[in-house]
């Protein structure tokens, strides 16, 4: 659940839910999760709706991003590449119907990235031409052109990874799917 969508509903930042569980609360102003989720996907095909998709490595072994791609707002040319606008960091940055998207959390170039690790958080505002989803658990033809040019950022090649330390014990469970370069 994203906060923007929380605002946009009236209902305070999910970190006040957060803070009332943490402080022996319950926060009552929050429905169930998928009745939230279908309804964030039922406002973002609305004229104005936030929307937010997370997207994930798919090459088949490790990749980088390639120099010279910052976080910002980015637009899908004709030719299906994304080229970088300007800075951004909300998803209202992004005008998504002249096919803009804000492109957030994208690793540095020094950072090897594994296969169905998180790349990057696409986001942005409709108004009606590019929405976002054709349906519940079904990204848009736009959104597919994005996902597949965010792949053509990053470079797939082999990478000298170290290896492992040898057994350590195991207390906490981390899911670590990009690493550092070693270079």
């Amino acid at each position: 659940m994203s906060a923007v969508n929380q605002q946009r509903r009236g209902l305070p930042p999910f970190i006040a839910a957060h803070l009332a569980v943490m402080l022996g609360g319950r926060p009552t102003w929050l429905g169930s999760a998928d009745d939230f989720n279908h309804d964030t996907i039922a406002h973002a095909s609305q004229a104005g709706g936030p929307f937010y998709v997370k997207a994930r490595l798919c090459h088949d072994g490790p990749a980088r991003i390639t120099p010279g791609h910052p976080p910002g707002v980015y637009r899908l040319s004709h030719d299906d590449r994304l080229r970088w606008v300007r800075p951004g960091a909300h998803p209202a940055d992004a005008d998504t119907d002249n096919g803009e998207v804000l492109l957030a959390n994208l690793p540095g170039p020094d950072i090897v990235c594994h296969p169905g690790a998180e790349i990057a958080t696409v986001e942005g505002i409709t108004s009606g031409a590019n929405q976002p989803f054709d349906g519940p658990a079904r990204a848009s033809t736009f959104i597919t052109r994005v996902h597949t040019a965010l792949h053509h950022l990053f470079r797939h090649r082999r990478f000298h990874v170290p290896a492992r330390p040898a057994a350590r014990p195991a207390r906490r469970r981390v899911h670590a799917a990009c690493s550092p370069s070693p270079d």
